[in-house]
């Protein structure tokens, strides 16, 4: 079972942005062209889809963005391959004008891949990708709430020691022309499927006040003490522990690694049901204050249950 908790601290760390590369484009057949209009190939920089000899296993990955402005997505994408076969389940729901819309529901079954891990393009969602193959970029295309979601440079990777990789980055989500700066998270985890599937469920809160002054915190599960990680100051800081306390409308957090607090709650309306049994994600607003001089500083941030594989 793949956990998302129990990171160890390693103290501040210190990394240098990437930039974004050249993005393509990948639509699935008959589902149109790339972003800029041009006809769609549906094996242009993706893995050959031909039935390999793929061990019989789950990847289940979720993504996470939100802007200081308020607009915010969650997607969840989960794959299992078995036989030659990999079969899809891709969910996504985007909060443009503080209301929430699911912009993508999607389940297929096709010929497995040579990295049956990566999300595929799908009726509805076309994938961006650099000339390495890794992910980009994302666009769905639901009526009336298709948006563009656009990674732009990485601020950090990191693997959990449980074996989940996880980045951060500053993003781009465009809708009917606008575009909303913010910030991006990512996990992707595995496990085999002869193991029984995890039924746990932990949250996740994604805060940001522009990208130097971004927080991630994790809900432990149990027993297990809840943890974060954070770009502050320059610093980038992993706590193996901190405090974290309330629900279901609001919430405080103490980060002493780094000297802050704070105060969370629900942005309005923000609440939207389930995801995939979790307890549902909720758009957040809140105040966070540096305990070194007591100036408090505006979060906008995004809360969800992720499910584990």
């Amino acid at each position: 079972m793949i956990a998302a908790h129990g990171q160890p601290g390693r103290g501040p760390v210190r990394r240098t942005a990437r930039g974004a590369a050249r993005v393509a484009f990948v639509v699935a057949a008959g589902c149109g062209g790339d972003a800029d209009g041009a006809p769609g190939n549906p094996d242009n920089n993706q893995e050959e889809r031909v039935a390999v000899a793929e061990p019989a296993s789950r990847y289940l990955a979720h993504l996470m963005f939100v802007a200081p402005e308020g607009p915010a997505f969650l997607g969840v994408f989960d794959q299992s391959v078995s036989g030659g076969v990999l079969a899809t389940d891709y969910a996504a729901w985007t909060r443009l004008g503080g209301i929430w819309q699911q912009t993508l529901g999607v389940s297929d079954t096709l010929p497995a891949s040579r990295a049956a891990w990566r999300i595929l393009p799908s009726q509805g969602l076309a994938v961006g990708v650099e000339g390495d193959g890794s992910l980009a970029a994302l666009r769905t295309d639901a009526p009336g709430g298709g948006v563009r979601l656009t990674f732009l440079s990485r601020l950090g990777t990191w693997p959990s020691p449980t074996g989940q990789g996880e980045w951060l980055a500053s993003a781009s989500l465009e809708h009917a022309g606008e575009v909303f700066s913010g910030l991006a998270f990512f996990r992707r985890g595995a496990q085999q499927l002869d193991l029984p599937r995890s039924r746990s469920v932990a949250r996740v809160f994604l805060l940001t006040a522009g990208e130097d002054r971004s927080i991630i915190l994790y809900e432990g599960l149990g027993r297990a003490p809840s943890t974060g990680h954070a770009f502050f100051a320059g610093t980038e800081t992993e706590a193996a522990e901190i405090e974290l306390a309330g629900g279901p409308d609001q919430w405080t957090f103490s980060f002493p690694e780094i000297g802050l607090s704070g105060e969370l709650q629900l942005d309005g309306q923000g609440r939207t049901g389930g995801t995939g049994g979790g307890p549902g994600l909720a758009a957040l607003r809140g105040t966070v204050r540096v305990d070194a001089d007591g100036a408090d500083f505006a979060v906008r941030g995004l809360t969800a249950g992720l499910a584990l594989p």
